[in-house]
């Protein structure tokens, strides 16, 4: 039987033996440098969603604001059509009573028979 060079297994159990501590202390280190990145990559990954909320929220709280100064300015202008009807219906009822108390006035009106003409455009509302 021949005798063979020593295999790579061989030789890392023989430095393990040797080098125990050395071997804890940089296990531990690559454990903790693992448990860093993947902490530092959770935590960039919730900043990133929190910054995406952010914007999102921001977005929606200016496009609430445009609507609401949208409903403001229909609002106004519901008001003055209000107004300008309300003013127009004003300005017809004046112009219906001075035709009624233009016809009612008419000497016509006081012929015979016609009194009861003259006393239902009176009574009109």
């Amino acid at each position: 039987m021949e005798a063979c060079p020593p295999s790579r297994t061989y030789r890392f159990r023989k430095f393990a033996r040797r080098n125990k501590a050395a071997l804890a202390t940089a296990a531990i280190l690559v454990l903790a440098s693992l448990g860093l990145a993947v902490s530092n990559f959770l935590m960039v990954r919730q900043r990133d969603r929190a910054n995406a909320l952010a914007t999102s929220e921001q977005r929606h709280r200016k496009e609430a604001e445009r609507q609401q100064d949208r409903a403001n300015r229909l609002q106004r202008e519901a008001e003055h059509q209000t107004e300008l009807a309300q003013q127009g219906f004003q300005r017809a009822q004046a112009a219906v009573n001075e035709y009624l108390t233009k016809v009612s006035e008419n000497e016509l009106l006081d012929q015979p028979g016609l009194h009861s003409l003259r006393k239902d455009l009176l009574e009109w509302p």
